[in-house]
């Protein structure tokens, strides 16, 4: 106790601790600049994170719309090739076209609502990704 409370001992420790940082000067520069090149890296990082995720949520919305316009035409094409086959069918009746054309028109809707199924699954399947882009999801 009475080495804690001695002049000399306090006068020594209070210019040891004010000595300490001009002896280690290198040091404390060096790791001065190691902290601002991590701090600076993790700046980047982030902001990599931030424009990937960006650019998802984009890329994801538009898809979504690009499907949507191609649905809706492809929907119109198979109301459209409906109406050929009901034409077709009386044509039919009336002796102006064969079978074969009747059931061409038929084929030609089958594959166009296959199109337009496989447009929507796409469509879904995009909109899973914008929800997974936006935070949500599973891994």
């Amino acid at each position: 106790l009475t080495t804690l409370l001695d002049p000399a001992s306090l006068a020594a420790g209070l210019l040891g601790g004010l000595t300490a940082p001009v002896f280690n000067r290198r040091f404390l520069k060096a790791d001065l600049r190691q902290s601002i090149a991590v701090s600076r890296e993790a700046f980047y990082r982030y902001r990599q994170t931030v424009q990937t995720g960006f650019s998802e949520v984009v890329t994801s919305v538009r898809g979504i719309e690009n499907y949507r316009a191609a649905a809706d035409f492809q929907t119109q094409e198979v109301a459209v090739l409906r109406k050929a086959v009901l034409t077709s069918n009386d044509l039919l009746a009336g002796g102006y076209a064969s079978y074969l054309e009747v059931i061409t028109a038929q084929r030609s809707v089958l594959e166009a609502e296959l199109t337009l199924i496989n447009t929507k699954q796409s469509q879904f399947l995009a909109l899973t990704d914008l929800y997974r882009a936006l935070g949500g999801g599973w891994e």
